[in-house]
């Protein structure tokens, strides 16, 4: 799924980058890379920018450059299967 189609709370794991170069180059310096956890925090309304939180950080990041980001979800911290 997209990340601009996530619920604010919902923990995620990063798929897969923008296709577009300079867009993944700025994903990158915010220290997002494939595979790691992140936290959507806040949708801002009418497309604006989400709130991320990234290895305890909140990060804002823009809707053209978050729905080229692909997603998946990850279990709640203690809800792991086993």
């Amino acid at each position: 799924m997209r990340l601009t189609d996530a619920r604010p709370g919902e923990l995620l794991a990063l798929r897969s980058m923008p296709a577009d170069a300079g867009a993944e180059g700025q994903v990158r310096s915010l220290g997002l890379l494939p595979g790691v956890a992140l936290r959507l925090v806040r949708r801002a309304p009418f497309r604006g920018p989400l709130l991320l939180e990234v290895e305890g950080r909140v990060i804002a990041l823009g809707w053209k450059i978050a729905s080229g980001l692909e997603v998946s979800p990850l279990p709640a911290p203690g809800m792991e299967a086993g």
